[in-house]
């Protein structure tokens, strides 16, 4: 088990962990936590992939609008390196790749917590512009701002949809109730 569960989630974090921090040689770290914005969208497809997600036009569309807002940013970089851009993307890759094995290995909800993850993107890219004086340009917050919007949209969807859920189950659980009710009233 441990040979063919652990060991490779262990190995494709190292790999992930070694390309994440060679891609703060070229990059600036508030468009590396810009760039990280694509987590959901990597976690997302390979969860297709390895089907362990099913394919949904709403969710794919908040996926489109993250990458969306992630390009623009990109596009308003002002120390953009190509290098560091590929470094950081198989980064993030590798990284949804392992949340994908760790997934199917403890039965998690991985696209939830990534999507979480954003919040604590915002607060790096604040302490770098206002501590470190990275450059963010408004384009990058423009960008930025649509992908945030996006990822915000998919947590409020997965919200609606467990409260939706939450209420078929308390339905059924008073149908069942008022069943066996009616089925021990009638008895009498």
């Amino acid at each position: 088990v441990y040979l063919t569960c652990i060991l490779p989630i262990g190995a494709v974090y190292s790999v992930s962990l070694w390309l994440s921090n060679s891609a703060y040689i070229y990059l600036s770290v508030s468009f590396i936590q810009m760039l990280k914005a694509l987590m959901p969208v990597a976690v997302y497809t390979i969860g297709i992939l390895f089907k362990k997600d099913t394919f949904n036009n709403s969710t794919m569309g908040n996926m489109l609008a993250i990458s969306v807002g992630v390009a623009i940013a990109a596009y308003g970089e002002a120390k953009y390196d190509s290098w560091g851009v590929f470094l950081q993307l198989l980064a993030v890759l590798f990284e949804a790749t392992r949340l994908a094995m760790k997934r199917i290995l403890l039965t998690s909800k991985v696209l939830t917590m990534n999507v979480a993850g954003v919040v604590k993107d915002w607060l790096l890219i604040a302490f770098s512009w206002s501590v470190i004086k990275d450059t963010v340009t408004p384009v990058n917050l423009i960008g930025y701002g649509l992908a945030f919007l996006g990822v915000a949209y998919y947590n409020h969807k997965k919200l609606q949809a467990k409260k939706s859920q939450q209420a078929d189950e308390e339905a059924r659980r008073l149908l069942l109730e008022r069943d066996s009710n009616g089925s021990s009233d009638s008895q009498a």
